[in-house]
């Protein structure tokens, strides 16, 4: 692999045999340079390792079968294949639900409150072309009723659970990167000296006049104006900003440019952790500095910024290659693996069998917030593999039913289509672990499925494949 990767400045986006799975947006991803430091020498990791990286990374799950064909048989690059996952309708559906795993309180996630309103603001605002960091700025100065602005969602959640202090703390260490501000609420910080109560009020300051009350069935984000027309400036931790005639004190703060750069510098160590597995900081300054550059410089695009990490050889490498701020294997969370269960076993969530239309909704929300309880962090982020994870994909619904081999299902259809056991073993490898069997593996199951194995063996594998660890694991 060269030492400068080029991201296309074209997506291709009808891209042969994907089949309609990828909708693809118009809007380009522009190119992107990122030098990769010579004196690292790397293995890149195959096209299967990547392409399944790629695909629970950009759109939230596994790749189809057909999709791993596409690419494994065919002249597209993984650069274009990057392009087309990120020009789909599924890249900003996954990344809206991303956003909101990272920014909502864990119970508001948990209870579904606040969520759809955001979500489809920022699923809108996520397809379109447009900056980031402006994005970013409407969460925090927005107002209104939630229904009607869904940007107000977030704010809403934060400050129906715990008024400003709440927000404060979210603004400060999940947008601004203050890391520890919360413990500064009270006193000043123990361990990280910059982060002082004093740090902590100043910000507060900012959103002191803005509340959130109820109105019907819905909340209203109000901001009442600073005191006195003779405001001229705020301090913040960020530095002194200049309020304009008419202008809120979050409208201020929002706008600054010390806090777009704040804005900016979050995301792009975050796309970094969620797609490489190491913090930003570990990195060479020869990463890092150009990844912020370019951010900048492409007005704030994250498809760009993402499309650039997922091109570097440190998100490509294999596993245990490169420098220890290279790729490191990282668990799947909750959405991912809900997703993919769905796709592995073709078994659609909204339509599961058995379950009467009135209670589709609920069944999918309830199987969905069940994983995301076990699976993920209070943060959003994918927790580490447990003992509680087994247990619960090993009593999933969806799994138990998805390995069935009745009409419809995946396992169905490659019983139908094959009659070689070698074939048969192929295909569910490839539905669930995007790969054929290892030699070993081949081996050993070829002694335990001859011709005529009942089809209740092939569920059992297929069920034990789905509840492996290398199935909730992204190597």
């Amino acid at each position: 692999m060269s030492g400068t990767t080029r991201i296309g400045r074209s997506l291709q986006c009808a891209l042969a045999g994907l089949g309609g799975l990828l909708a693809c947006a118009a809007t380009p991803v522009p190119s992107v340079h990122v030098a990769t430091p010579p004196s690292f020498s790397w293995v890149s990791a195959s096209d299967e390792a990547v392409l399944r990286r790629m695909s629970l990374d950009l759109i939230g799950r596994i790749p189809t079968r057909t999709e791993a064909r596409d690419f494994l048989s065919g002249e597209d690059s993984r650069d274009e294949w990057i392009a087309a996952l990120l020009a789909s309708d599924a890249w900003s559906e996954y990344w809206a639900d991303v956003h909101l795993d990272w920014w909502l309180p864990r119970d508001a996630q948990r209870l579904g409150a606040f969520r759809e309103e955001p979500r489809a603001w920022l699923r809108e605002t996520l397809a379109r072309e447009g900056a980031y960091v402006d994005l970013v700025a409407e969460v925090v100065m927005a107002k209104g009723h939630v229904p009607v602005r869904g940007s107000a969602g977030v704010p809403a959640a934060h400050l129906a659970r715990g008024g400003v202090a709440e927000f404060t703390g979210f603004v400060g260490e999940r947008l601004l990167g203050l890391e520890g501000l919360r413990c500064a609420q009270c006193h000043d910080h123990p361990f990280v000296p910059e982060r002082t109560k004093a740090e902590f009020e100043s910000l507060a300051a900012i959103f002191s006049r803005t509340a959130v009350r109820a109105e019907g069935m819905a909340l209203e984000v109000l901001e009442w104006p600073p005191r006195t027309s003779e405001v001229a400036s705020i301090e913040t931790p960020l530095g002194a900003v200049e309020l304009r005639a008419g202008e809120s004190l979050r409208e201020a703060f929002a706008r600054a440019p010390a806090v777009r750069r704040a804005f900016a510098a979050v995301i792009v160590a975050r796309v970094w952790r969620k797609l490489v597995g190491r913090e930003l900081a570990a990195a060479p300054v020869e990463i890092r500095e150009p990844l912020l550059r370019a951010f900048v410089d492409t007005d704030f695009d994250l498809r760009t910024l993402i499309a650039a990490v997922a091109a570097t050889p440190a998100y490509q490498a294999a596993l245990g290659s490169g420098p220890a701020w290279a790729y490191a294997a990282q668990p799947l969370d909750g959405r991912q693996v809900f997703a993919s269960v769905s796709i592995a076993t073709s078994l659609d969530p909204a339509q599961p069998p058995g379950v009467a239309q009135a209670r589709i909704d609920e069944y999918r929300k309830g199987h969905l917030a069940q994983l995301i309880r076990v699976f993920n962090t209070a943060d959003g982020d994918p927790a580490e593999p447990s003992v509680q994870q087994s247990l619960v994909l090993l009593n999933s619904e969806l799994v138990q039913i998805g390995t069935v081999a009745r009409t419809g299902s995946v396992i169905h259809e490659i019983l139908a289509r094959h009659e070689d056991p070698r074939e048969r073993i192929d295909e569910l490898f490839w539905a669930s672990l995007t790969r054929l069997p290892t030699r070993s593996e081949a081996e050993a199951l070829r002694l335990e499925f001859r011709v005529g194995a009942e089809p209740a063996a092939y569920e059992d594998l297929f069920f034990a494949l789905l509840n492996s660890v290398e199935f909730r694991v992204k190597t």
